[in-house]
């Protein structure tokens, strides 16, 4: 009797352990592959909702600890500032590989907080319409990489919007290529404007 028990007791903890075991092999094979990608904020920039995220491309990092030297000093240099943002802005709006899901629009630490809503939209509706989700990690989609932008121009004018206007906006000429040409745009103008000790982009053409 005492025998039967102990083989019973043997065969309980032999299943424990083979439960156990299924049950790592499930996690490490399945959840694991499965995590959800997210990206993740690596630094920014205070008083100026600049964030850096570690899905940044390279060029995009290092424009970002340039801007971040600029405005770190009491009288900031506009022109230069503003050369920064709106290559900074290309490569991360034109840039849509290291894009999560469609939702992800890229730039918008740039825009006038007037235009954030309707820029999104109009973005998703184009631009991002055909990104296809990589939460997973698993996206075999080709899309584009933003390679070098180069500054051809900048014009200070006046620009009028909604009811303001800025005597002093920044109208900048910029061109861009990609490691590899998929046929999206390759040049525009920028338009920025004061908004408070930030300059915002208000409107592209």
């Amino acid at each position: 009797m005492k025998k039967k028990k102990n083989i019973i007791l043997v065969c309980v903890l032999l299943i424990v352990i083979l439960l156990i075991a299924i049950g790592y092999w499930f996690f490490a094979n399945f959840y694991n592959k499965k995590s959800v990608e997210e990206a993740k904020i690596l630094s920014k920039i205070d008083g100026y909702n600049y964030n850096l995220y570690d899905n940044q491309t390279k060029n995009y990092k290092e424009l970002f600890e340039e801007l971040n030297k600029v405005l770190a000093n009491d009288l900031v240099d506009e022109k230069q500032y503003v050369e920064l943002i709106s290559k900074m802005f290309i490569i991360d709006f034109y840039t849509l590989d290291n894009k999560l899901t469609n939702l992800n629009i890229g730039g918008v630490d740039f825009l006038h907080s007037s235009i954030v809503s309707n820029f999104k939209e109009k973005a998703n509706d184009t631009m991002y319409k055909y990104v296809k989700s990589n939460i997973y990690g698993d996206r075999k989609q080709q899309l584009p990489i933003v390679d070098e932008v180069t500054v051809e121009n900048i014009e200070q004018k006046t620009f009028k919007y909604d009811d303001a206007s800025d005597p002093k906006a920044y109208y900048v000429n910029v061109k861009w290529t990609y490691k590899k040409d998929l046929g999206y745009e390759k040049n525009k103008t920028l338009i920025f404007v004061h908004e408070d000790k930030k300059l915002s982009l208000v409107e592209m053409s």
